[in-house]
């Protein structure tokens, strides 16, 4: 069976593989936004259960209205609602669903390729559109529901006051003053009854629409990360220390890793020493298998060249450090 329907979204380990694996390699804002936008989805499972549960209660209090007229009106306008709910909810089970997966298939991407392809593999667009549907049917449910919760209030006070005018007239032929009419108490009543768990189901809803724009706005900022991290160069290849890629910069060859150490400098001074360009392909072979064949290395002792292999001897320290072997005719 399929974990996403059976297992509540904050407690599917995968999830809280992609939450580890993004606190690990440093990225701090992103794994709270991730950790955020599960919570807020987690909330909405149960939020919709409670909505639904309302509407139930407006449906067992309906037999209650003896107004004919009156009780199919509720009856419809409660039947509308509850069909909104309904697809928002299958929304919410859809966006889970996809979460779920792309989070799979980004923790796949990260053990081929690196820790840095774990955001890259997200889809955020799609998730942020589904997003914005779900909130789109939420508004709409909370605006029928007012109107059903008006229209219910409505009734109630026309029969109010021709029940008050009823009594009036009925003292006012028996020769007593008409008494000044009162206003209807909403809180009491078969009609009362039949608002109040709308009234709950509104406010529910109202809260799911605040965090559905609290999701959102995680989403958006994972979106620009994600975004960022593709924008990123070509990796020269993976850092022996962390795993994540390795850049190229301007005067270096930088772990993508911000809280790993991991730096070759093409301005080392072995390099220098060999008067050897420290080029992307020597960096590229180091990375890859520890060792580069290089020509016509410069011997500072004999003042000639010769051809060796540069290995990397990383010690996990600040510096980075490399050694010759001879290669042997």
């Amino acid at each position: 069976m399929n974990e996403t329907l059976t297992v509540p979204i904050g407690e599917q380990e995968h999830l809280k593989e992609f939450f580890r694996a993004l606190n690990e390699n440093g990225q701090k804002q992103e794994a709270a936004d991730f950790s955020s936008l599960v919570a807020q989805l987690g909330q909405m499972e149960k939020q919709y259960a409670a909505v639904l549960s309302e509407l139930k209660t407006v449906q067992g209090q309906l037999d209650r209205i003896q107004d004919k007229g009156i009780r199919a009106a509720v009856k419809k306008s409660v039947a509308a609602i509850q069909s909104k709910v309904e697809q928002a909810k299958d929304q919410l089970s859809h966006i889970k669903a996809d979460l779920s997966q792309s989070v799979k298939l980004a923790l796949s991407a990260a053990r081929q390729q690196g820790i840095s392809a774990l955001q890259k593999a997200v889809d955020f667009m799609g998730l942020k559109a589904a997003l914005n549907d779900m909130q789109g049917s939420l508004h709409t449910s909370i605006s029928h529901t007012q109107k059903s919760i008006d229209r219910i209030n409505a009734v109630g006070s026309e029969l109010h006051a021709l029940n008050e005018h009823t009594k009036n007239l009925g003292r006012v032929l028996t020769g007593k003053e008409a008494r000044e009419l009162t206003a209807r108490n909403e809180d009491k009543g078969v009609l009362a009854a039949v608002a109040k768990p709308l009234k709950q189901s509104k406010s529910i809803m109202e809260g799911m629409e605040k965090g559905v724009t609290r999701a959102l706005q995680s989403v958006g900022r994972l979106e620009q990360a994600a975004a960022k991290g593709r924008e990123e160069k070509p990796s020269v290849g993976k850092c022996p220390r962390c795993g994540s890629p390795v850049h190229e910069g301007k005067k270096n060859y930088y772990c993508s890793n911000k809280e790993c150490a991991f730096v070759m400098w093409k301005n080392d001074r072995f390099f220098e020493e060999r008067k050897t360009a420290f080029s992307a392909k020597i960096a590229a072979a180091l990375l890859k298998s520890g060792k580069a064949n290089v020509k016509k290395l410069y011997s500072p002792k004999t003042g000639k060249t010769y051809d060796g292999t540069i290995v990397l001897a990383d010690t996990g320290g600040k510096y980075v450090n490399y050694r010759i072997e001879v290669q042997k005719n």
